[in-house]
């Protein structure tokens, strides 16, 4: 008899199950690949809501810098300018009226 990793339950090893290379029981195997999997899709429509940020910062000649770097962007940088795109987004669509293009619905 094995033991889970996770919970700690005994677990014969023919039902024992390997959630990327831990030793966990069915249940706990469920649970990790249901978060990972609902992660996974968090993390893609992040991808979208991104890309459409950045799409609509270059129509309205938003994306800008302080400065020019002369180097790569630090991970702050980038995430900063992530969230001040988002914010902007947001203030323009709750600022605009449904007969406005640039009104968006929250819900997408």
């Amino acid at each position: 008899m094995l033991h889970c990793l996770n919970c700690k339950a005994d677990v014969p090893a023919d039902e024992g199950r390997i959630f990327a290379q831990v030793f966990v029981c069915p249940r706990c195997f469920s649970l990790a690949e249901s978060f990972y999997e609902r992660s996974l899709y968090e993390l893609r429509r992040l991808e979208v809501a991104l890309r459409e940020s950045v799409r609509l910062a270059l129509l309205e000649g938003r994306l800008q810098f302080s400065a020019a770097p002369d180097h790569d962007l630090s991970k702050r940088d980038v995430l900063r300018a992530v969230v001040l795109l988002e914010e902007l987004r947001h203030a323009d669509a709750s600022h605009a009226g449904p007969g406005d293009p640039a009104h968006e619905p929250e819900d997408r």
